[in-house]
């Protein structure tokens, strides 16, 4: 079945617009469940490539998508820039995709959005998968202000430290990934765009904390996941975000690995993830729960 869904549906990458800032997705496999999954501050949707492919073999109809601001989709000013904008568009996304419930995987500032995404919308989100994430305890004055000058340095020499500090494998930090990195980050509106992604790192990130929230999940559809050697997000605070989350919740350590460990260790998490979300319990809703009920909240909102 894997092997036949690997040559059957291959990955595509088209230009998609929302309500609010049009984006890039990359789509591979098939079926009614739903994964979509969540970069980081300054990432982009490619990171996630050897993710996809893998739940696509496992029988799961997979996304990646570059956040406003990043990658290939819109950039300048007046975007989508705060975790409750984002976690609004990535709904509204899931509207024009035709997706009633989905599985979010999110890393870093992606996890921040995925956690807020399932408060905010949990008749949508039929689990999260929480991968070195932001936003479930304080980063504090001294990390916000650190988060922030890292953003908006965008010159080879600061991309390249970034992309060393992401993975443990310093091998892996090839001139030409960097060199892609700084092109995509200094394209035309970038710039204006991560400014305003730093200003509210240093100023708000605090104030959109989820942690006290996310308690009355059900922990059979959240999982926790950290490199062991992450210091971008540092593995010191893993016990702190655990204690968040509901109790009996997974939390998995990917051993030899940053803050990256999707891309970096790949097969070990994707048979990690492919195991948490085959046992995820079936989603019950009241009838006539799902995306059309919340595309009628919004019109009425309107």
């Amino acid at each position: 079945m894997s092997a036949h869904l690997a040559e059957t549906t291959p990955m595509v990458c088209y230009p998609f617009a929302t309500a609010t800032a049009s984006t890039r997705v990359l789509e591979t496999g098939a079926g009614t469940e739903h994964v979509i999954l969540l970069h980081g501050l300054g990432a982009r949707a490619d990171r996630w490539r050897a993710n996809l492919e893998a739940l696509a073999g496992a029988g799961l109809h997979a996304y990646a998508v570059d956040f406003p601001g990043h990658g290939f989709a819109d950039k300048g000013p007046d975007l989508p820039h705060t975790v409750p904008a984002l976690a609004e568009w990535v709904l509204d996304l899931m509207d024009r995709l035709e997706i009633d419930s989905a599985h979010v995987v999110g890393t870093s500032l992606g996890g921040h959005v995925a956690a807020r995404l399932a408060l905010d919308a949990p008749n949508r989100v039929r689990s999260i998968v929480l991968v070195g994430p932001m936003g479930i305890v304080p980063v504090g004055p001294a990390g916000r202000e650190a988060l922030a000058r890292a953003v908006v340095d965008t010159s080879r020499p600061g991309i390249r430290r970034k992309l060393e500090n992401l993975v443990q494998d310093q091998s892996l930090v090839t001139d030409r990934w960097v060199l892609e990195e700084w092109r995509i980050n200094n394209s035309g509106g970038a710039g204006t765009a991560l400014a305003r992604y730093a200003d509210y790192f240093a100023e708000l990130i605090d104030d959109d904390v989820v942690g006290a929230e996310l308690r009355d999940l059900d922990p059979a559809r959240v999982m926790l996941m950290w490199g062991d050697s992450d210091v971008l997000v540092p593995i010191s605070l893993a016990p702190a975000v655990h204690a968040q989350l509901p109790d009996r919740c997974q939390f998995i350590t990917i051993e030899a690995a940053g803050h990256a460990p999707y891309l970096e260790r790949a097969e070990v998490v994707n048979q990690d993830l492919i195991a948490f979300l085959s046992a995820v319990p079936p989603q019950l809703l009241p009838e006539g729960v799902g995306r059309a009920q919340h595309t009628a909240a919004v019109a009425r909102e309107a």
